[in-house]
């Protein structure tokens, strides 16, 4: 079935080197501060020195909603973010940035509504809010989507570019607890097949790919799944109670697309910015969370960051 590699031996298993332990000379003491529009503007400024001089806070991390920040196509409002970064600077406070592409800006829907995801019954999760996301876009829309990847790697660029002039930018949290967003959310009344995705065709289609990549040849796949199918664009991936290898086949590619996407998100950060602190942190962990819905596996995860949390 899945198998969870933990310790040196991880690194090995995934072709990852070990790196050196990350260094600090403070101890991380902070609060969550900014998620647009909150606090007003007129409060910013004396909750930050209060922040920093009264309760001695060294860090604040900041929600970087990707739809309040790129509310147009090729449009970035970076002017809050600014307005933040500068009292951080004033106060000697560090940032600890977020990376949230589990909103999405409306513009990028309205142009590309065939990128929403997809569960198991075909539903297709057309972009909202939610008491985590509150300027929308939840839950965001399906990376193996080009268009996506693009105007997600255009708002990390230009996110980074404009943090990292600041002596008080810190680190990136990379993805905010990460796991198949739309899962998360369907928690009362759901049966399995509501808390499945991604079902997109895009996606099917390079499940399909990586099955003939980790096979080889259609007759060597029909022999693990005890199938007959006439090619593998003829593969769906399960959707329902049934037999187990396509379903861990299934599962595991998912995992495996989640490792990309922190990959995703890490270089694309690290193409404008050589210098800051690239962590993430789990919300839940699979050693007692459904890692084969919340599609994840936090030991992978954590290889491609500088460090990890929960």
């Amino acid at each position: 079935g899945l198998r969870i590699f933990a310790g040196p031996h991880a690194f090995a298993q995934s072709g990852t080197q070990s790196r050196p332990a990350l260094k600090q000379d403070f101890f991380v003491y902070g609060s969550a501060f900014y998620r647009p529009p909150n606090p007003p503007p007129s409060q910013r400024r004396e909750m930050l020195k209060t922040i920093a001089q009264e309760y001695k806070f060294n860090t604040i991390r900041i929600y970087s909603a990707w739809p309040y920040l790129n509310p147009e196509e090729g449009r970035f409002d970076f002017a809050e973010l600014e307005e933040v970064f500068r009292y951080c600077d004033e106060f000697g406070l560090k940032v600890l940035v977020g990376v949230i592409l589990e909103d999405a800006p409306y513009w990028l829907e309205m142009a590309h509504p065939e990128t929403r995801y997809v569960n198991a019954k075909d539903h297709a999760e057309r972009l909202d809010g939610s008491g985590n996301n509150v300027s929308g876009g939840w839950p965001g829309l399906c990376l193996d989507w080009q268009p996506v990847r693009d105007a997600a790697s255009k708002f990390i660029r230009a996110l980074a570019e404009t943090v990292s002039a600041h002596p008080s930018m810190y680190a990136y949290d990379c993805w905010n607890e990460p796991h198949i967003e739309p899962a998360w959310g369907h928690h009362f009344s759901e049966t399995t097949d509501d808390l499945l995705y991604c079902y997109c065709p895009q996606t099917i289609a390079s499940f399909q790919r990586w099955l003939q990549k980790r096979y080889g040849t259609l007759d060597k796949l029909n022999e693990a799944w005890v199938r007959r199918y006439p090619s593998f664009a003829a593969i769906d991936p399960p959707r329902d109670q049934g037999t187990y290898l396509d379903w861990i086949d299934w599962r595991r590619f998912i995992i495996e697309r989640s490792t990309e996407e922190m990959r995703f998100r890490v270089e694309n950060i690290r193409a404008v910015d050589s210098r800051s602190v690239l962590e993430s942190h789990a919300g839940v962990q699979t050693v007692v969370e459904p890692c084969a819905v919340y599609g994840i596996n936090t030991w992978r995860l954590a290889e491609v960051v500088d460090t990890w949390g929960l």
